[in-house]
């Protein structure tokens, strides 16, 4: 049960590794909101390697030096509306959880 739960776990956090993957690409799509990238790129590299995780201790450290920030606010920029509100929602609903 113990190594079930924690595959479990690992799998979530490798699901939001992906998530801000699909973010990122979203940000330098055509009217993309590029000012987003970089600091979503930052917050990524928080979830990589999850998969070697052998104990709850580990992942309780890794988990606890997760940090959101928040997203930069550009008032001029380029970048479709629409794409910008879907992704400020979206990491919204993650921060959440």
């Amino acid at each position: 049960m113990f190594r079930k739960n924690l595959q479990y776990a690992k799998n979530m956090m490798i699901g939001i590794y992906d998530q801000y993957e699909l973010w990122i690409r979203l940000c330098y799509t055509q009217e993309g909101p590029e000012e987003y990238a970089a600091f979503l790129e930052k917050e990524r590299v928080e979830f990589e390697n999850f998969e070697g995780i052998s104990s709850y201790e580990t992942m309780r450290r890794r988990l606890g030096a997760v940090s959101f920030g928040r997203l930069p606010s550009k008032r001029n920029s380029e970048a479709d509306p629409d794409k910008k509100r879907s992704l400020k929602r979206e990491e919204r609903i993650l921060k959440i959880c």
